[in-house]
């Protein structure tokens, strides 16, 4: 109903040995409209001692401005 000029970064937490996660733009300001960023999850194969283990993962994603934070969590599955 309103605008938001702040700047949100986004992180993300939680995620399993060998993996790292990567925000794309890294931050958005909605401003009067809506704004969207993609997160891409990248896992390393199972082809030595630092691969990613399988198994099911909680990631939780957070968007900060200033002083706001909100979270959410989504599930990584690896095989």
């Amino acid at each position: 109903g309103g605008s938001f000029n702040n700047k949100i970064n986004f992180t993300c937490s939680g995620l399993p040995a060998a993996s790292k996660c990567q925000f794309s733009p890294g931050g958005v300001a909605p401003h009067a409209g809506s704004a969207s960023s993609t997160l891409t999850l990248q896992t390393t194969q199972q082809s030595g001692t630092s691969a990613t283990p399988s198994g099911s993962y909680p990631i939780v994603i957070t968007g900060t401005a200033g002083a706001l934070h909100h979270s959410t969590e989504v599930t990584l599955v690896v095989n």
